[in-house]
């Protein structure tokens, strides 16, 4: 058990600003005893300080090692996310993505809500700090409803938390600073209802780091200090001081201590301590922030030997994350046209049946041509109630208001009405079918784990009132209605871009928030009276023919 428990130490080591893993981690009490806690959490900080990215190839053997002797499925998601959270530290995102892909479906199979929300926030930062921030987005709002899954209140605080910052990291991806800030007031808010722990300074520090960029880009210097100078106070306690994030805050104090008219010696000094962290590391992201500074530094400053030292260094680091994000993405993307081609293999083999006898296969085509007529009727009616049918909500929406019309002009019609054994007034209606085109809009029926619960909840309402409108104004229960979305997202799709209708039906099956290949093809037959093979042909058919 001592033995088992060192080779786990190793795991707090590997990465100290992943939000969603390394800092919760030390939450879990199931691989530890009660009794052990408190030396865990020594044990962890001296770990970090001895190891943090100093002999990565070594951690990466016994993280394999841990993997290959685990003897329960929760010992395999942890070693499993212990790898991935290696590789990320190294700046091997495909490694990581991949790793931790398969930790999130041993949770999944568990049931361990838990584990689904911090490994969907690392899978989350992973697609972030490469770039596919869409896709990363998807991650982030099915973490939000694991999230209110977690039963216990504090933990689901925590990650409430976590949450928030990822999502301010997002903002300040998309340049969206003030809508940053906001994130972390909240994220600040929530905080205050955690009981105090020995994570406590930590994840305050990583608030005001970020607070403090985010002010720099607002170019409000005396703010950004304070925050940069906060994140300092709430670390220093640590007495580790080769935390990758100092990299970021003594590289903002030395942008601000320059804006701010500081000495030229203070300047440097922070810069210097910035510079020490940043190329005894492999975190490339600091390596940008911090020779982007510099080179704007030494150009004010007119030290143009520094000047074109860190230009140079800035050039090649950003030709060197460019290189790698590229690659990354191609992989990524190469991998899954892979998997998909080895599911769809079999599928084949239905092209060699019934080519042995003349009179089946005259049968055969006889068929075919009978089935294709229908098919292609089929066709021309789905396009059809497609194109009729896009602006369906508005028209619901407009609709009310007109019956209430109606209804205020015919007392008979009104009395009748009343008799009903339930009704909803036309101003909820109206405002939950603005919210359910809003949901539409935002296209958050193509989350796999999307329910009536959730549509409820989004449109201010109760479940009950949202089946009847769907009933009364969709003519469709919740499971008709969200699958009736999802095909037609994915018609709009192959229709506007014509690489989907290269993809394998896997493919669009995930992309379209269902559960499996067959579940997909099941409800497009049931939709359109089409499998999406056949919707595929005859419109690249159609489209040959109109061309």
């Amino acid at each position: 058990m001592r033995k088992l428990l060192g080779l786990f130490l190793i795991m707090s080591k590997m990465k100290v600003n992943i939000l969603f893993f390394l800092i919760v981690f030390l939450t879990s009490h199931t691989l530890c005893s009660k009794e052990s806690i408190d030396k865990f959490d020594s044990i962890f900080r001296k770990v970090v300080v001895e190891l943090t990215g100093s002999q990565p190839d070594y951690a990466i053997h016994v993280a394999d090692s841990l993997y290959k002797n685990s003897s329960s499925e929760t010992l395999k998601m942890r070693s499993l996310m212990l790898s991935a959270n290696i590789y990320q530290e190294i700046n091997d995102r495909k490694n990581a993505l991949k790793l931790s892909k398969r930790a999130l479906e041993l949770a999944r199979t568990k049931k361990d809500i838990e584990w689904q929300a911090r490994i969907l926030g690392f899978i989350s930062t992973q697609y972030r700090n490469i770039g596919l921030i869409e896709e990363g987005e998807k991650y982030i709002l099915e973490s939000v409803l694991a999230i209110e899954k977690i039963e216990d209140l504090v933990k689901r605080n925590l990650y409430r938390v976590l949450l928030l910052q990822e999502k301010a990291y997002y903002a300040f991806a998309k340049k969206n600073y003030n809508i940053g800030l906001e994130y972390l007031e909240e994220s600040d808010k929530v905080f205050d209802l955690i009981p105090i722990s020995s994570n406590h300074g930590y994840h305050r520090a990583i608030s005001e780091e970020l607070r403090g960029r985010l002010y720099l880009e607002k170019k409000d210097f005396l703010n950004a200090e304070n925050a940069f100078l906060k994140a300092k106070n709430f670390l220093d306690p640590y007495n580790n001081f080769t935390y990758p994030l100092y990299g970021y805050i003594y590289t903002g104090l030395g942008k601000t201590a320059f804006e701010n008219k500081y000495t030229t010696e203070k300047v440097k000094d922070y810069y210097n301590q910035a510079l020490s962290l940043a190329e005894s590391g492999f975190n490339s992201n600091l390596k940008l922030f911090l020779y982007g500074n510099l080179v704007e530094f030494f150009k004010n400053t007119g030290d143009w030997e520094k000047y074109g030292e860190f230009n140079e260094k800035l050039r090649l680091e950003q030709k060197t994350t460019s290189s790698y994000k590229n690659e990354t993405i191609n992989q990524l993307f190469d991998e899954n046209v892979f998997e998909k081609t080895l599911l769809e293999e079999h599928y084949k083999l239905y092209l060699t049946i019934g080519l042995g006898v003349l009179s089946i296969l005259l049968l055969i085509f006889y068929l075919y041509r009978i089935r294709e007529l229908k098919n292609k009727r089929k066709y021309v009616l789905t396009l059809k109630y497609f194109e009729e049918n896009k602006l369906r909500s508005k028209e619901i929406i407009g609709g009310v208001i007109a019956r209430e019309e109606v209804l205020l002009s015919s007392p008979s019609i009104l009395k009748e009405q009343k008799c009903n054994d339930f009704k909803i007034s036309s101003q909820t209606e109206k405002r939950i079918l603005r919210r359910i085109e809003e949901f539409e809009e935002r296209l958050l029926f193509l989350e796999s784990s999307v329910s009536i619960s959730f549509l409820a909840s989004f449109c201010d309402t109760n479940i009950r009132y949202i089946s009847k409108i769907l009933r009364d104004e969709k003519e469709q229960d919740f499971s008709s209605y969200i699958n009736t979305l999802r095909i037609f997202y994915v018609i709009q799709k192959l229709k506007e871009n014509k690489e989907y209708r290269s993809y394998k039906i896997s493919y669009l099956a995930e992309i379209s928030g269902f559960s499996s290949h067959s579940k997909f093809s099941s409800v497009f037959k049931q939709v359109v009276g089409l499998s999406p093979s056949e919707f595929i042909d005859l419109h690249n058919k159609f489209e040959v023919t109109d061309n």
